[in-house]
């Protein structure tokens, strides 16, 4: 996923949430105490503006009731993506110490 992908993904993400929060009823600052963050990082994430970390992502997809199925494919090529770069430099390492 390259930069523009990325920032179209949290983008789209962002108003996702937004939309959501508001059609439940939800304030910014009721999402962040439910979740444990700053009102701040809620108002930059609708924005588009920050990555939310995977251990926030299921509980905030669950209390917005955001179908998983609507965000797992772009979700999972933007948080796995570095991981299998560092997962590939891995088991090139490996495969090169058995040589």
């Amino acid at each position: 996923m390259n930069e523009k992908e990325k920032s179209d993904f949290l983008y789209t993400f962002g108003q996702l949430v937004k939309n959501q929060r508001i059609l439940k009823g939800l304030t910014q600052d009721e999402v962040a105490e439910i979740l444990e963050v700053s009102t701040n990082a809620i108002y930059l994430l609708e924005k588009g503006e920050l990555d939310t970390k995977s251990t926030r992502f299921v509980p905030l997809i669950h209390i917005l009731d955001i179908p998983y199925s609507s965000v797992q494919e772009p979700f999972l090529l933007f948080a796995a993506e570095p991981f299998e770069e560092r997962l590939i430099e891995v088991m090139k390492r490996k495969e090169n110490k058995r040589r």
